[in-house]
């Protein structure tokens, strides 16, 4: 069924928006489409020409978590697009198949299981390659059958994205909360060109950190991160901390774009985990301190477990005091505002490698505002975060319903 199978690009994407978007594994979620962090990347024609995605192009994940590899989506954008090396992207013959059929499939427990079979392990991700992606059996029912078993699928997609749109509504509403509270503006000014005396030079020359200088400074800068709590830098490593036990740990990558909290933690032996690891406890803020997580809000409060939590270098860990509500802390450290501070007191050769320091972190100023009035508007934010949460548990029982009965209707009732 497929006509042409391809790998995709492999030089470097940038985030200046230069050229055409390139499509990352990273925006293929369990979901679907996530756009949220699209790079760009500048290509000859030919190049162009070689990579360029059309409408009905099948693009799957080769090398992700087992989760998501083999992942695939149907691309439907308009414009020039292309996709990286770490996606394969399947034309198929629209004259025996429908793309939106092959990837609705593939998405089953059915499908998964074949993909499963065929995928590798190799320093802990799974792989598939695209002669495996060759091999998959797929059913295949008229071209008529296929659109009518995909209108009962569609319909749930219209409604679960429906669903998810309400919660990231509610998830948005809390900026407002926050920034309302504070009394500093959303919006971040562009400028990229600054006049400034010599007592105003900073340490860091990226524009980004003078334009947020304004806002900073509308915070007062009476106090600071600092004076929030203690920043956790102790790293341990879990086999001589704790050789032979179980322990849960928590890596960037396993947090989705615009967390909302931990939705899982790796248990694994100590001994299986490598590399100097921040112990944690309950309540702990993680922020990430890379330029591009800062960007999508990875932040989250350290859950609770029955065993010890670890976290990964890539976060700043802050345990507050009893001043400061951590709740509060979360989301205000979520909202643009603190973003563009953060990213703006990042250094580093390029945006990819921009990392906030310790002491740039420390520094951030913070608004002065009550326990009591802290704790009002953290209770404000969580009843959002609960709102949302119940939207996207109804999209996803929406959707796993209507998969359910896409894979009946084409393999029969599987025995329990």
């Amino acid at each position: 069924m497929a006509d042409f199978v391809q790998y995709g690009i492999s030089k470097r994407a940038n985030t200046d928006g230069l050229g055409v978007p390139m499509i990352r594994m990273n925006n293929l979620q369990p979901l679907g489409w996530d756009f949220s962090d699209l790079k760009h990347i500048e290509l000859s024609h030919s190049d162009l020409e070689k990579y360029r995605l059309e409408k009905g192009d099948i693009l799957f994940n080769r090398t992700n978590s087992k989760e998501l590899v083999g992942k695939c989506e149907v691309f439907s954008e308009d414009g020039d697009w292309v996709f990286a090396s770490y996606l394969i992207r399947v034309r198929l013959d629209t004259s025996r198949v429908l793309p939106e059929f092959v990837s609705a499939f593939l998405n089953t427990d059915a499908g998964r299981m074949q993909i499963d079979q065929v995928s590798r392990q190799i320093a802990g991700m799974s792989n598939v390659n695209a002669e495996e992606l060759k091999e998959l059996e797929i059913p295949l029912p008229s071209l008529a059958d296929q659109k009518s078993i995909l209108n009962d699928l569609r319909q749930a997609l219209n409604e679960r994205d429906q669903l998810l749109t309400e919660a990231r509504h509610r998830l948005a509403s809390i900026q407002q909360i926050i920034t309302k509270e504070i009394g500093v503006g959303e919006k971040i000014h562009g400028q990229k060109v600054f006049g400034i005396t010599r007592s105003e030079l900073l340490s860091s020359l990226n524009p980004e950190r003078y334009a947020v200088l304004p806002i900073e400074n509308q915070l007062g800068g009476q106090q600071s991160v600092a004076d929030a709590g203690e920043i956790i830098q102790k790293k341990v490593f879990a086999n001589k901390k704790y050789p032979g036990e179980r322990v849960a740990w928590l890596r960037i990558d396993d947090l989705e774009n615009e967390p909302i909290g931990v939705e899982k933690l790796r248990y694994e032996l100590s001994e299986e985990i490598t590399g100097a690891l921040i112990e944690v406890q309950e309540g702990d803020l993680l922020v990430a301190r890379l330029g591009p997580t800062i960007l999508n809000g990875k932040a989250v409060l350290a859950p609770s477990a029955k065993v010890p939590i670890l976290a990964s270098p890539e976060f700043h860990v802050l345990r507050s005091n009893k001043n400061w509500n951590s709740t509060f802390l979360l989301w205000l450290i979520k909202t643009a505002t603190y973003r563009s501070i953060m990213y703006g007191r990042s250094r580093g050769g390029t945006p990819s490698r921009y990392r906030l320091s310790s002491d740039d972190f420390a520094s951030i100023p913070l608004p002065s505002i009550s326990l009591p009035k802290q704790e009002e508007v953290a209770d404000a934010c969580q009843r959002e975060v609960m709102l949302s949460i119940s939207s996207r548990l109804r999209a996803n029982e929406i959707w796993q319903s209507a998969r359910v009965r896409f894979e009946i209707q084409l393999l029969g009732e599987i025995p329990a």
